[in-house]
């Protein structure tokens, strides 16, 4: 992400070295997962849209169960259209990475950068 070069070698992504990207080319290119992701007041389906406003339901689904949140889904009461809280309390600290994780897998990248988001 660029928060800090390498003092000796050079990364490259998609064949180019790190450099030739802009921070703002680079950010779009590279998704970016922290260990506490914020999660938005609103649906679960409204937080997934973020990570890819065209994204088909069957996309989502996708997303879910690559992360292993289907089952977590299918015991909500309204599914994709369950509304979160702030902070999406109903939703444990690990679910709330794995959404996040969901969101960011509806972006197409180079790169996925997980930020110990397998800690919960």
């Amino acid at each position: 992400m660029r928060a800090a070069d390498p003092e000796a070698g050079c990364i490259y992504l998609e064949e180019q070295p790190l450099p030739c990207y802009t921070l703002a080319s680079l950010r779009e290119t590279v998704r970016f997962v922290p260990q506490h992701p914020v999660l938005f007041q609103g649906t679960i389906r409204e937080n997934l849209l973020y990570g890819n406003p065209l994204a088909t339901t069957a996309d989502m689904l996708r997303a879910i169960e690559a992360v292993q949140l289907a089952s977590v889904l299918r015991a909500l009461p309204h599914g994709l259209d369950t509304p979160l809280g702030p902070g999406a309390a109903g939703l444990s600290g690990g679910e709330r990475q794995r959404l996040a994780i969901a969101r960011s897998l509806l972006r197409e990248s180079a790169a996925l950068v997980l930020d110990e988001t397998t800690s919960a």
